[in-house]
């Protein structure tokens, strides 16, 4: 059968046979590409909310400060580090940070919904 495919077929109309489906190069290209696509647009609307995350933090610690130039800033600066760290030492970064925010996240939770209805004793907090 693939003989007969090969000799009715030109090269531009090359078909492949993936479990037993007839599919085109153009077939493959396009839904590699939109795959491609979908891809990027997510990782650039993930980027940017980021760095635009950074900047209205900045701006509230620094109000005089231009959140889109900060943005920008801290974008050409994580670009940076980006390209000179290793990328091996990226896991080690993922787990520091894991055991930093998770008991952080613990202490927050526990703060909303189980002491939010104590009264605070004034004589104990630090002036």
């Amino acid at each position: 059968m693939m003989n007969e495919i090969n000799n009715t077929l030109s090269f531009n109309h090359f078909l492949f046979l993936w479990f037993g489906v007839a599919v085109s190069i153009a077939e493959i290209l396009t839904g590699g590409l939109s795959a491609l696509g979908i891809i990027v647009l997510a990782t650039v609307t993930t980027t940017f909310l980021d760095a635009y995350s950074v900047g209205v933090s900045f701006t509230n610690i620094f109000p005089k400060l231009d959140e889109k130039r900060i943005a920008l800033v801290m974008t050409v600066i994580g670009t940076g580090i980006a390209l000179w760290v290793n990328i091996e030492q990226y896991e080690n970064f993922l787990l520091a940070i894991g055991s930093v925010f998770a008991p952080i996240f613990a202490l927050l939770l526990t703060e909303y919904f189980i002491i939010k209805n104590r009264q605070l004793r004034p004589e104990l907090l630090i002036h």
